[in-house]
């Protein structure tokens, strides 16, 4: 069985060691044999995006032979050697305009010296025109050009990293001078043959690039939906093998380990095309490591989002039944970049479901990316009171149905929100709505087998929980207990052996009056 390799983005090291490549090749060649020449694919963080892009190198410099068995390496195409730029923004220092053009500067030196060839210590534009004319003159071909993470000078400059705020000036200063850089591209265009793009965040493509340049923005084409994450036929072709460690860890069958699998990780949809995929990343090292771990989500931080939630003062509620214009998730401006298209863009929200007037529907991908986020901004909301043992006791009351353990734990959860300093703009009540609500999601665990559905947040927060031996009906309420009782059983289409809990809740105290379960 052929390595898994989590841990790099090199194409020809993956194939010259015999490791496994789940093949994206046919991406390459719609690329390659297209007449347009500049393109952009925007991705979440971690999802394949600079193997691509070192995939793409290899196929322009000619290395036919690592592509033997690939789906390239049938299609009609004459395996030229081009002159590569390979820039990786992800090593550039971003702290001034000036660190910025010293650091691009080094990384055009660097490729300059694989092609023995010296460039004059200049602005970085001059620098790139001058080696784009270099190599052109060198090979007489036309010069590739591939650049991963674009964006991520411009987003380290927005963002101050002590107060999360955004810094539009700095921004702005950053974003002429990266504009000035590729303006080059558009000046040069007539040596070079292909310029390829990687990002997370879009910008709007005329706030950076020049306006001639015309732009193939990936992201949203159907024909490039699953690049480049797993669809679930591949991970059937490809990894069904590797599920060995999950199901001995776990005792599964194979069908239990995918079940399982999938619940947890498959989910983003980028374009109209209704197709799901895996972040290749997090697949991986599920299976690598066989464990179901949050290995997506414990690579990055939302505390950012956490803040424009808060700035925002975006009702999490919404959450439940969240529809927003198709034009929104890509605005023109980075000042419109408001919560939900960065909480998409990022990879935090995704496509459910496209309507013909283009409203789209969005939720959270999976379980990994729902769960974490969630527990985490209850911790954020909370100022970290909440004690999280006392969240996985409360679900393991749920399924031993132990109504003793239950009271205790809820009224331990109950006493620790009376620690925290509600913000003067949001009402009390307001603000423990949004805590119930996260606590009943925060009761959804794969690892105790029980789900937890929200029906409701209007005005009470009232939601429904399955184990694997019961069914509960759960309401937070504000006095209304007889009307609860007959709204849930009115709302629900469940057995009829329900157990009925009704949590009354006190907001001037902050505090429970009273718990009542009836079966």
């Amino acid at each position: 069985m052929q390595d898994l390799v989590t841990s790099q983005a090199h194409f020809k090291s993956i194939i010259e060691s015999n490791s496994l490549y789940i093949d994206k090749t046919e991406f390459v060649y719609k690329i390659a044999s297209s007449k347009e020449k500049f393109f952009l694919l925007n991705r979440p963080r971690r999802f394949g995006k600079s193997l691509f892009v070192n995939t793409l190198k290899s196929f322009y410099q000619g290395e036919k032979e690592l592509f033997a068995g690939l789906d390239v390496y049938n299609q009609d195409w004459q395996w030229k050697e081009y002159p590569v730029i390979h820039l990786d923004y992800c090593a550039v220092v971003a702290e001034s305009t000036e660190s910025l053009d010293k650091s691009m500067g080094y990384a055009l030196e660097s490729v300059a010296r694989e092609y023995d060839l010296q460039l004059e210590t200049d602005t970085a534009p001059r620098m790139l025109k001058n080696l784009i004319l270099k190599l052109y003159q060198k090979f007489d071909k036309k010069v590739v050009i591939l650049i991963d993470e674009y964006d991520k000078p411009v987003f380290a400059s927005l963002i101050d990293s002590y107060s999360y705020k955004f810094d539009f000036e700095k921004y702005e200063r950053f974003q002429k001078a990266l504009k000035s850089f590729y303006q080059i591209l558009e000046e040069l265009a007539d040596h070079l043959e292909k310029v390829y793009l990687t990002g997370i965040i879009k910008f709007g493509s005329s706030s950076i690039f020049p306006e001639s340049i015309n732009l193939v923005e990936l992201d949203q084409d159907p024909e490039f939906a699953e690049l480049p994450g797993f669809t679930k036929a591949e991970l059937d072709e490809y990894l069904t093998p590797y599920f060995s460690k999950l199901k001995a860890k776990y005792e599964l069958t194979t069908r239990e380990a995918k079940k399982a699998f999938k619940e947890h990780y498959l989910g983003y949809r980028f374009t109209e095309k209704d197709i799901k995929v895996y972040n290749p990343f997090a697949a991986a090292r599920v299976l690598d490591f066989g464990s179901f771990d949050n290995h997506w989500f414990n690579s990055g931080s939302p505390r950012l989002l956490f803040h424009l939630i808060q700035r925002e003062d975006f009702n999490i509620t919404k959450f439940e039944d969240l529809k927003v214009e198709k034009s929104k998730l890509n605005p023109t401006s980075i000042k419109e970049l408001t919560l939900i298209p960065f909480m998409y863009q990022t990879g935090y929200l995704t496509i459910k479901e496209i309507s013909a007037e283009g409203l789209v529907k969005l939720d959270f991908p999976n379980f990994e990316v729902e769960s974490n986020f969630l527990i985490n901004l209850l911790d954020f909301m909370t100022d970290d009171k909440i004690n999280r043992v006392d969240i996985y006791y409360l679900r393991n009351s749920l399924v031993k149905n132990d109504e003793q353990q239950f009271r205790k734990y809820l009224n331990s959860i109950i006493d620790d929100l009376k620690k925290v300093a509600i913000n003067q703009s949001e009402s009390v009540k307001e603000f423990y709505q949004q805590i119930f609500y996260l606590i009943a999601k925060a009761l959804s665990s794969l690892y105790l087998k029980i789900s937890s559905e929200v029906l409701n947040t209007k005005e009470t927060v009232e939601f429904k929980v399955k184990t694997e031996d019961n069914h509960f009906l759960l309401s937070f309420h504000y006095g209304q207990k007889e009307e609860i009782f007959g709204q849930l059983k009115a709302e629900s289409e469940t057995e009829k052996d329900s157990t009925y809990i009704s949590m009354s809740f006190d907001l001037q105290k902050r505090e429970l009056v009273e718990v009542e379960i009836k079966n």
